[in-house]
């Protein structure tokens, strides 16, 4: 479980990281954003006053009446001339003798800037003069400077940021939590799938194991007496050769059970009358079921035409009909029932045989799962017939389930649509 405690960790970071930097950009794009709008409106304030004092020729400077922004707050102005020497301020003493210092030396610069003042911060606009835009009591001044406080806008700005921290750690927070979660529930299909393969492979190296060992042991056996002849050996050669075909055979079903998870299409579809190869596979079954005194019967309808791929249907009846003829005991019955079902056939492979334990059925679909563990291989078989049963009716785009009980039989229902909506 190592591997998947690490793999857990690692999908929590990559998830907590990409929410990390969602939650950053995000955050920033709305700082930024509210931080240019609010500098925006500020800025068109003071251009407004600016223009608004020199079109009519700061008549309200001269009376020290001064204006106020969009917002109310008032609007301060400092005219310098030449000289850098301040010529006029309204209203009155705004700052100490310090604060006009530092105004000064933003003289200079053209445009509008950001000040600290006094503990305070200020939105400065600094504007050349035109002498016609000038009355003669300030005809010396040169340069204007349209200052007006932005405290409330900074204050608002730092709490809108430290909502944002805060917002963001509690969203990494949570993130990180949430993916925890769902990394734990992503990865139970791939842990399930996991523990399936290895049983899968455990089940699969175990059942060639042994077939390999018996024919090695029977090769071994013949090496010993070679001057004897084939017909004295011909036992051991037999057991061999049944080895050798029951090998085959499993190789046969893990290939099938391979190619199940192949993206690649694994049917030929086709129309075919499903009632006449059932009826053919029952009759190739009769032989085998006559051996051991079972009475097999078949009933179905006539002329059902289905869209399928009739080689793998017609192995599927194979194996429903294997196991019930393999599990079903002497003087037995079987019976196959074939009919119509509105937009589907019905097939129903009932026996009077051993039945399966009702905690064993919901497993009996699983590879290499066999309800009776002291069955021996030949009775019981590889186990991978109804996973490839079930594996033949999902892409068919059908439906199979099981209902048994121990000692009266087991009931085998599968439905196909007469049609596949893909074709």
């Amino acid at each position: 479980m190592g591997m998947f405690q690490k793999t857990r960790i690692r999908l929590v970071a990559l998830n907590s990281m990409i929410m990390l930097v969602v939650l950053v950009s995000l955050g920033l794009t709305i700082y930024f954003y509210t931080e240019y709008s609010l500098y925006a409106q500020l800025d068109k304030s003071l251009t407004q006053a600016a223009d608004n004092q020199q079109r009519e020729q700061f008549k309200g400077l001269l009376k020290k009446s001064p204006s106020e922004g969009e917002e109310g707050r008032p609007i301060d102005y400092f005219l310098w001339n030449s000289n850098k020497q301040l010529v006029a301020q309204v209203p009155g003493q705004v700052f100490n003798t310090e604060g006009t210092e530092q105004l000064k030396s933003y003289l200079g610069t053209h445009g509008i800037e950001n000040l600290a003042i006094q503990n305070h911060l200020y939105r400065i606009m600094t504007v050349t003069l035109t002498k016609n835009a000038l009355p003669d009591s300030l005809e010396s001044a040169s340069v204007l400077q349209v200052i007006q406080n932005i405290d409330p806008e900074r204050n608002m700005l730092n709490s809108l940021l430290m909502v944002l921290l805060v917002g963001g750690l509690a969203g990494v927070g949570i993130s990180l939590l949430v993916g925890y979660f769902l990394a734990q529930k992503a990865l139970v299909p791939i842990v399930d799938a996991w523990h399936k393969q290895q049983t899968f492979v455990a089940d699969a190296s175990h059942e060639l194991r042994t077939p390999l060992t018996v024919i090695r042991a029977n090769l071994e056996l013949l090496f010993r007496h070679p001057q004897r002849t084939i017909e004295e050996e011909s036992a051991k050669i037999n057991l061999a050769l049944n080895e050798a075909k029951s090998m085959t055979k499993l190789v046969g079903d893990l290939l099938t059970l391979a190619r199940s998870g192949s993206v690649e299409p694994e049917f030929s579809f086709t129309y075919f009358y499903f009632d006449a190869m059932i009826k053919e596979v029952v009759e190739q079954f009769l032989w085998l079921a006559q051996s051991k005194n079972i009475e097999l019967t078949v009933l179905t309808d006539e002329k059902i035409n289905v869209m399928g791929d009739p080689d793998r249907l017609r192995q599927l009846m194979i194996i429903l009909l294997d196991n019930a003829v393999k599990y079903t005991p002497e003087n037995g019955k079987i019976n196959v029932h074939c009919r119509r079902q509105k937009q589907r056939v019905e097939v129903i492979v009932e026996d009077t045989g051993m039945g399966i334990a009702k905690d064993d059925l919901p497993h009996i679909f699983d590879r290499f799962y066999r309800s009776d563990k002291s069955r021996t291989r030949s009775e019981s078989g590889t186990g991978l017939g109804l996973s490839i049963a079930q594996w033949i009716i999902e892409g068919h785009s059908g439906s199979i389930r099981a209902e048994s009980a121990l000692g009266k039989g087991t009931a085998f229902n599968f439905q196909v649509p007469f049609k596949q909506k893909d074709l």
